[in-house]
């Protein structure tokens, strides 16, 4: 079986410009994990919860220490023991004003082809703990998306 078997083919995306606070009302209003971010017709990387809580995080704890907090937690986890809890304003602020595109890696761009067998997708995902791929054909461009829901429900059916 193929990844063109069991992909997604209706696939909403977002450009690098997009602020953040319209990614997560999106990843929130269809119940998806990530979505695909494409620029000028080529996928130029994904943008996930993790990466917008990962980002929110880095500064909070930048900004608390800014202000004479001082923690010896790495960044992604300081806002955990943090005193001070950021105000809806300051995560509002935050979330209008960051884009897209300062959470993307251009060197971590990762894709799979259509023509792939669903091993090789799911070996990929596991390598890369990634829990979607952007699907691309033969001309790079971007013609659905595989998450790891779809291979599991591919693998259980050929049980």
């Amino acid at each position: 079986m193929y990844v063109k078997n069991i992909m997604t083919k209706d696939v909403y995306t977002v450009t690098p410009e997009v602020s953040l606070y319209d990614v997560l009302r999106i990843l929130e209003e269809h119940n998806f994990d990530g979505i695909p971010v494409v620029d000028k017709g080529r996928v130029v990387g994904v943008v996930d919860e993790k990466m917008i809580m990962r980002e929110f995080c880095a500064c909070c704890a930048l900004q608390n220490q800014e202000a004479g907090i001082d923690t010896d937690m790495p960044i992604p986890f300081a806002s955990t023991k943090v005193a001070i809890e950021p105000d809806k304003r300051r995560i509002a602020h935050f979330l209008h004003r960051r884009t897209v595109s300062e959470l993307l890696r251009p060197e971590q761009v990762l894709v799979i082809n259509a023509d792939e067998p669903i091993a090789q997708a799911s070996s990929l995902m596991l390598q890369h703990e990634v829990d979607l791929l952007p699907v691309v054909d033969n001309d790079n461009q971007l013609v659905g998306i595989l998450t790891k829901g779809d291979v599991l429900r591919a693998y259980s059916e050929i049980l």
